[in-house]
């Protein structure tokens, strides 16, 4: 098959969603994440809960966000990079070169390296939450979970953030047709 080597200004309207459909449906399961994160920061930031918010409802809402996120990354390397590195050095686990690669797209060698950075922070945060709810305390100590959050929070945003950017139609057209693209997940609407 021939590779797909229109510009996205050339695209039909359903070519260029087609091809840019990983892109939106990522950034979709992002903003989800991204969200809830800010809600739940912005708690820490005021120092208190608010009145309608119980300390075990903040803690159970974070648990949850701590379990998806991660449920979200085994996903990813388990099903979607390995698909997506067929054909796309960056996606692969063993890809160390940064520079542009043979098509002239940006590659983003650390990936996976950010997956583990982000993990450091979310296992040791998700064990802090969970022993608090094991301990049933009455407070939530706030400055802490903001301490945690600091330290994993840019690599996870500039993370969200490459991730859509590499599934852009403008480099997804550089490595599949619009056959193969079909084929990936994410449904289009004709």
């Amino acid at each position: 098959m021939a590779t797909f080597a229109q510009a996205p200004q050339d695209l039909t309207s359903y070519e260029y969603r087609l091809f840019n459909k990983m892109a939106v449906g990522m950034d979709a399961f992002h903003e989800g994440f991204r969200q809830t994160w800010t809600e739940l920061l912005s708690i820490c930031n005021a120092g208190r809960l608010p009145s309608d918010i119980t300390p075990g409802a903040y803690v159970g809402k974070f648990l949850e966000w701590c379990a998806a996120l991660d449920r979200h990354h085994a996903l990813e390397e388990e099903h979607v990079f390995p698909k997506l590195g067929m054909k796309m050095p960056v996606f692969r686990p063993d890809f160390s070169e940064p520079s542009i690669d043979q098509k002239g797209c940006k590659t983003r060698p650390e990936i996976y390296a950010q997956h583990r950075e982000i993990h450091t922070g979310l296992d040791t945060l998700h064990e802090y939450l969970k022993a608090w709810a094991r301990e049933e305390k009455i407070e939530v100590d706030l400055v802490e979970i903001k301490r945690q959050m600091d330290g994993f929070g840019e690599v996870l945003w500039r993370h969200m953030d490459e991730e859509v950017q590499m599934l852009k139609a403008e480099n997804m057209m550089l490595y599949w047709t619009k056959e193969e693209m079909e084929g990936l997940p994410f449904k289009v609407k004709s």
